[in-house]
């Protein structure tokens, strides 16, 4: 692995190389001898449970890449991740803002895990769009966010970097409005397990020239990309309705499944694979089974299968995914000019079933802790019990 200031250097002498190098098979495009142009390099920021999986397939898939983040753990479980080849390609920045001024840099990459961390990274005083980086030393022409933020903050962040100039020399993306870089909004859908595997989704949201400039790394990230519109924010609009309609089907599946095995004493992982056999079947009873002793559609063990609950999707993050819908749908009314209450708070669209599920959420949080997997509302809520030996790998037969 290569110093900050040795990954710089190396990186200017890349780009003189490859202008030496294009003017060379310019004038003997034929020459079989002709070198072939360095990989891009990407920084990503946020090597967290999906991060540092995402920043690894990054590198494996050939690509420089400069990283970023506080934890020393994280930089540390990063490397151990890595191959040796794979890790001559990797440089840690400090600070965003030295990761930002990295010579040639393709994209920038984020994956925060809240709001706070995320305008703290982009805007803060060391942040990509920080003040320093503002005076003409940002490298990067695109920049895409992975979180899961909300529209808003989307919308903020976009108008940020409308404002922040490129470096000299640095030519911008077709369609940006002058010097400046572009933005996409690309929140995740698959989970850990899709991050390790490279088979995440891509809810984007963002031009279409900022998408065509990430597809080579997003391909390296995941095994499908859905471009919600050219508007920054839609990809965080779609993914909070994602995770709305996945936070009740995963609640409702639970309930079904102890209120079922309560009434008729049949084996919980029977009755899951009955459910997976019948119109009743989602990707939460097929793919991410929520009784201990199952496992998922493709016979992997899921958070639920040793009863522990844990390395998946924490229950904190969902509480705080429906917590943006929540805002969003406030937010909206508002703009719409709902009438206000008698405490003088905008009157929102009713959301009983997300409202619901956040107090079985809740619940979870407090019995379980912050970080168990939001899966564990069929144990720790409900008092689920295990399927018994024998009873089903919770697919349908």
């Amino acid at each position: 692995m290569l110093s900050l200031a040795a990954w710089t250097s190396l990186a200017g002498r890349a780009a003189a190389s490859a202008r030496i190098g294009g003017a060379r098979r310019a004038a003997s495009s034929s020459s079989s001898t002709s070198s072939s142009p360095p990989p891009p390099i990407v920084g990503f920021v946020g090597l967290g449970a999906m991060g540092g999986l995402m920043a690894a397939n990054l590198a494996r898939a050939g690509f420089g890449l400069v990283a970023c983040d506080a934890s020393p753990s994280a930089r540390t479980a990063l490397e151990g991740r890595l191959g040796k080849d794979s890790r001559a390609r990797l440089a840690f920045a400090p600070t965003p803002a030295a990761l930002a001024s990295t010579p040639t840099l393709a994209a920038v990459f984020t994956s925060l895990p809240s709001l706070a961390a995320l305008r703290a990274v982009w805007l803060g005083h060391d942040g990509l769009l920080s003040p320093a980086a503002a005076s003409s030393s940002l490298t990067a022409p695109l920049l895409v966010d992975l979180s899961t933020s909300g529209p808003a903050a989307s919308r903020e962040l976009a108008a940020a970097a409308a404002g922040t100039r490129l470096a000299p020399g640095v030519a911008p993306l077709a369609g940006a409005l002058g010097p400046h870089p572009l933005t996409l909004d690309a929140p995740v859908s698959g989970g850990v397990r899709a991050a390790a595997a490279g088979t995440l989704t891509f809810l984007v949201g963002g031009p279409d020239a900022a998408l065509a400039a990430a597809r080579p790394f997003l391909e390296a990230m995941g095994s499908r990309t859905f471009h919600v519109s050219p508007t920054p924010g839609s990809g965080q609009a779609a993914k909070l309705a994602n995770n709305a309609a996945l936070a009740v089907q995963m609640a409702g599946l639970c309930e079904a499944l102890t209120v079922g095995a309560a009434a008729s004493g049949v084996d919980p992982g029977r009755l899951l694979a009955a459910i997976n056999a019948s119109t009743g079947r989602c990707w939460a009873s097929e793919a991410y089974p929520p009784v201990p002793g199952c496992v998922g559609l493709d016979g992997a063990p899921v958070p639920a299968s040793d009863g522990r609950y844990r390395g998946g999707f924490a229950a904190r993050l969902m509480l705080k995914d429906l917590g943006l819908a929540a805002e969003g749908v406030a937010e909206g009314a508002a703009a719409k000019g709902a009438p206000e209450d008698a405490s003088g708070t905008a009157a929102t669209a009713a959301l009983p079933m997300a409202t619901a599920a956040a107090g079985v959420y809740g619940r979870l949080v407090e019995v379980a802790g912050p970080d168990i997997d939001f899966a564990g509302v069929y144990k720790f809520v409900y008092g689920g019990a295990a399927a018994r030996e024998g009873g089903g790998r919770g697919v349908g037969e």
